[in-house]
């Protein structure tokens, strides 16, 4: 099942059975990951990965210590795809003391209008139940902003979850061309930013991004 490009980040399952594995000494684990319905992570491709075939990743919990399998498949192996949780979803499996924090970034983000998807320890530990975070843990957030959204409110927002301790955000943001780039790249005033995608990644000039803050 296909139908269209995959993104970074977007979520996909399959057999086991189609993956190609980095290390075959992963398979074991590969097969219980896709006997247990979990999914794996669109990641970009390198240098030795096959241009016809997904590029994906799967972060292990901490009791594996958080090892990640590299693989790729087939897009015609696709069973289903979807996006990753969002943060209104997730923020009830964060520790307590980061709750209230969490709960006040997805407000703001959707008064804004502004999708966020959670990726990282938190959306790994909702997507299978298994322990990721750690006191330690930035949480990692994927962001996507409506095209009219002004650069003062969407700098606004970045500055907040920049300036967050408790807890500490980390995370991309959508750029025109179906890319990502680190949000934080957009406080900054360099005229190029390294955006991300499923086939690779490079300089893009930051007039190019269709996203701004100021």
């Amino acid at each position: 099942m296909t139908h269209g490009a995959f993104a970074r980040h977007e979520l996909v399952w399959f057999p086991a059975s189609a993956a190609r594995l980095s290390d075959e000494s992963d398979r074991a684990q590969l097969q219980l990951w896709c006997a247990a319905g979990r999914p794996a992570i669109v990641r970009s491709a390198g240098p030795c990965d096959d241009v016809d075939r997904i590029a994906l990743g799967i972060p292990l919990p901490l009791q594996h210590g958080c090892r990640r399998v590299s693989l790729s498949i087939d897009p015609a192996s696709v069973l289903f795809r979807d996006e990753l949780p969002d943060l209104e979803t997730c923020w009830p499996w964060a520790p307590p003391a980061w709750q209230a924090g969490l709960r006040a970034v997805a407000s703001r983000a959707a008064d804004l209008g502004v999708d966020i998807r959670v990726h990282g320890s938190l959306g790994w530990q909702v997507l299978t139940n298994e322990v990721y975070l750690r006191a330690e843990s930035d949480i990692d957030l994927l962001l996507r902003t409506p095209r009219d959204l002004a650069p003062a409110e969407l700098g606004a927002l970045l500055r907040h979850l920049d300036a967050s301790t408790a807890p500490r955000f980390d995370g991309e943001i959508a750029v025109e061309g179906g890319g990502t780039t680190a949000w934080r790249e957009l406080l900054g005033d360099a005229p190029s930013v390294l955006v991300k995608q499923a086939r690779g990644a490079g300089l893009v000039s930051r007039a190019a991004l269709g996203v701004t803050c100021t």
